[in-house]
């Protein structure tokens, strides 16, 4: 709610997610209006009006739903200091008049995937300029080198703009700007060496430069005795001399140098970075043991190397504030010793990831109470603060231990690929709940799949499922039956339309389970079950859903496969176990969208009233060739999309995804509708278009009326087909005995041709040369002969 008040100085949003409207043209009488902060909102216009408000400072609008243009109006705000408009749908140009705003010290127009065109020479014009971000846009052209004249600017960022040209001129831009703090290009295109005038930035604090090509850094880099955060990860250094160079800034607490090529023994120079919190050095190729002077920095990630020899517990428990330990995908060796437990200020990570460690889970681990995430997964190997806990792809037997879930309880818990067996405790249940009074979402995750658990799944863990992210119990024994609530989506504001908890519900390949009546799958596009099994008379409440997976190799699989229970907004099935020969289909089958059921794989042979309620219908069943699966994006599990491997991507919100679905060389299926322009009878008809008059064609045209009319044999439209193809030969066979009998020439027998004439090129129709009487003894002659022609 926003109150307006005439002549007010401050605008205030007493309920920060609740406007969900434009901005209404009564702002503009709010004339002594120095601050308008409606961030994070659903804001969808700006009204003319906003260009009234001449006292206006400051005007933050990120987080909102403007489209259009950025408003004209704005230019008329010549006392504005700091103007926000990221993360929204705005499109086209950065407009010249930006340049008249001469007292802006902030321009924020990051995460503007629709902004475009080239950046305006006038942003050169604002000499007191401080912050520029221009990140995540279309933005094309080369970076102006005016730019380096701003020479007030303290923080510049140019990210994750894939068309804009940095290289060229970064090094003139920053050449000049030395009160330059803060400097991001995340993905901006930077390849070769680091710029050497970053080296004469002596100002600067922050240096992120990740996902780039940059190959070597310059030996100037030591004047920056200011800097205290570095990324240069997911870049193309080699080489050992990077670290020694940064070991000369003493002054950097944060650095990640995160999956590039550097190698070589880690030098003892570290031990000058007295004030490191965060060490990253994870996915190199360095070699030989951990060095000592380790023990000097709190948190560090350390994998993947090729570091060996057995865990160093003995360095890491010198480090008293230690908070966070990453060691994967190294070549540790050995158990896990107990001294582990020394490491009592772990209160993020522990991750020993594959490495070569065996023997069993010291029980001294349950001490380290604060420990938010575990990860031991892929070893050789046999907590009442702890939040994520990862023992995926491992040889676990047994139950799951109750004392994971005192106190808060896990928000994350991945057991998947082991051998846990009985039924799954109820106390499972107890898993942390989210909190969305933040304004972001912690995701939970529940990932139980491919172990040994049987019986029922208890209703505390299934009313957990509403609020996981993923929710997977897939290849287990559970049977029984099942009643899920609602997934949590409508969270209010921006995070409505993320929508962000409409993860994956797995539950396939299991023993037969029972949907019960008042089950909700509202929020989720994308289930799998083992079975349909369905109690209710209504079809199922999952108004959300787009693809419903089927299938379990623990069911007796039947040949008649019954989808009625699904909702009609559901367009794809996909059926995993058995041979099909009869499908059941629900509502959206009969829609003017259509349905898609895909038995690739299964060796399915659909019967001929299956095939006629198809061939009637906009219904595709595939058979054979490449057909998409479910793909859940990282990072993005709510924008889930069909895929195959051939890299085609059908998202769900676009309505006639299902008519672009392409099985590729090889593919079979039936298809009726509008849909049957993919399939095999609509090549036959282009080539007789296309080829009318052709005697060959001809001939392949019968083949394939007979193969479809072989393939639907049984429904009332075959015969159609079969009175099509025969009563032309009957008519024209007939014709040709009775004049054989009346002239006695067999002369006309030999001109008979099968062909098609393209009448447009005929000869000049004419009356027909009259027969002679016909004797009626003679038709049944007629009759005998016709076959023989």
């Amino acid at each position: 709610m926003a109150v307006f008040v005439q002549g007010a100085v401050f605008l205030a949003l007493v309920l920060a997610f609740s406007m969900q409207c434009p901005i209404p043209p009564e702002i503009g009488r709010c004339t002594a209006l120095e601050v308008l902060d409606l961030w994070l909102n659903n804001v969808t216009s700006i009204p003319p009006e906003i260009g009234q408000l001449q006292n206006l400072r400051v005007l933050n609008l990120t987080y909102n739903k403007l489209k259009g243009p950025i408003p004209p109006e704005i230019g008329q705000l010549r006392k504005l200091e700091a103007l926000r408009l990221g993360v929204n749908l705005l499109e086209g140009p950065i407009p010249a008049w930006i340049g008249n705003l001469s007292r802006l010290k902030e321009l924020e127009l990051g995460t503007l995937p629709r902004l475009n065109g080239s950046i305006p020479t006038e942003l050169c014009r604002l000499s007191e300029l401080q912050e520029l971000e221009l990140s995540y846009t279309k933005l094309t052209g080369r970076l102006p080198e005016c730019l380096g004249t701003l020479s007030q600017m303290a923080s510049l960022t140019l990210s994750l703009n894939e068309n804009l040209q940095v290289g060229d001129s970064i090094q003139a831009v920053l050449g000049s700007l030395s009160n330059l703090t803060k400097l991001v290009m995340t993905q901006a295109n930077l390849s070769g060496p680091l710029p050497a005038a970053i080296g004469g930035l002596t100002k600067l604090q922050t240096l992120w430069l990740p996902s780039n090509n940059i190959s070597s850094v310059p030996g100037n880099l030591r004047n920056l005795v200011q800097l205290r955060k570095v990324d240069l990860s997911y870049n193309a250094l080699s080489g050992d001399e990077v670290l020694p160079t940064l070991c000369q800034i003493p002054t950097i607490d944060d650095l990640s140098l995160f999956s590039n090529n550097l190698s070589g023994p880690i030098p003892s120079c570290i031990k000058n970075w007295s004030r490191m919190t965060w060490l990253y050095l994870g996915r190199n190729s360095f070699s030989g043991t951990v060095p000592p002077e380790l023990a000097l920095i709190s948190n560090r990630n350390l994998g993947p190397n090729n570091l060996s020899g057995p865990l160093p517990v003995d360095i890491l428990v010198k480090l008293k504030n230690l908070t966070s330990v990453t060691l994967l995908c190294n070549r540790f060796s050995g158990p896990i010793p107990p001294g582990i437990m020394n490491l009592t200020a772990l209160s993020s990570s522990l991750d020993l990831f594959s490495n070569e460690l065996e023997g069993p889970i010291p029980l001294e681990i349950g001490l380290m109470t604060k420990l938010s995430t575990l990860n031991l997964a892929s070893n050789n190997k046999n907590t009442s603060n702890l939040f994520s806990l990862y023992l995926s792809y491992n040889s676990l037997s047994g139950t799951i231990p109750p004392v994971w879930f005192e106190g808060d309880g896990l928000g994350s818990l991945y057991l998947d690929h082991n051998r846990l067996s009985g039924s799954i405790p109820p106390y499972v249940g107890k898993m942390k709940q989210p909190d969305y009074t933040q304004g972001f979402l912690n995701y939970l995750l529940l990932d139980l799949s491919s172990n040994q658990f049987n019986g029922s799944i208890p209703t505390e863990v299934q009313q957990l499922s509403s609020s996981m992210l993923t929710f997977n119990l897939s290849n287990n024994d559970l049977s029984g039956s099942i009643r899920l609530p609602p997934a949590l989506v409508n969270l209010g504001g921006a995070l409505a339309d993320a929508d962000a908890f409409s993860g994956a519900l797995d539950l396939s390949n299991n023993g037969p389970l029972a949907v019960l009546p008042g089950a909700n799958f509202s929020g989720r596009d994308v289930i799998a079950l083992p079975n349909l099994t369905f109690t209710g008379t209504a079809p199922l409440v999952a108004p959300d859903l787009r693809v419903m997976q089927l299938g379990s190799d623990k069911i007796r699989a039947g040949k008649k496969l019954d989808l009625r229970a699904l909702p009609a907004t559901c367009p794809y099935v996909s059926y995993t176990h058995g041979k099909v020969s009869d499908i059941v289909f629900w509502d959206a089958c009969y829609s003017s969208s259509g349905c898609v059921v895909n038995l690739v794989g299964t060796g399915s042979k659909l019967s001929a009233a299956t095939r006629e309620e198809v061939c009637l219908n906009r219904i595709s069943v595939f058979l054979e060739g490449d057909a998409p699966v479910v793909v859940f994006p990282y990072g993005a599990p709510k924008n889930s999309y069909l895929g195959n491997s051939r890299g085609a991507q059908y998202r769900f919100n676009e309505s006639n995804f299902i008519d672009k679905i392409d099985l590729g060389r090889g593919g079979s299926a039936y298809t009726g509708g509008a849909s049957g322009k993919k399939r095999a009878p609509v090549i036959a008809l282009g080539a007789y278009l296309f080829n009318l008059g052709r005697g060959l064609l001809t001939w392949l045209d019968l083949a394939t009326d007979v193969a479809v009319m072989a393939s639907i044999w049984g429904g009332w439209s075959a015969w159609f087909l079969l009175a099509f193809i025969v009563v032309p030969y009957a008519l024209s066979a007939a014709c040709g005995v009775r004049v054989y009998l009346e002239t006695g020439s067999a002369e006309i027998l030999r001109q008979v041709r099968f062909t098609w004439v393209c009448y447009t090129r005929g000869a000049t129709p004419h009356d027909p040369t009259p027969l002679k009487s016909f004797p009626t003894w003679k038709y049944p002659l007629v009759v005998l002969l016709s076959p023989l022609v």
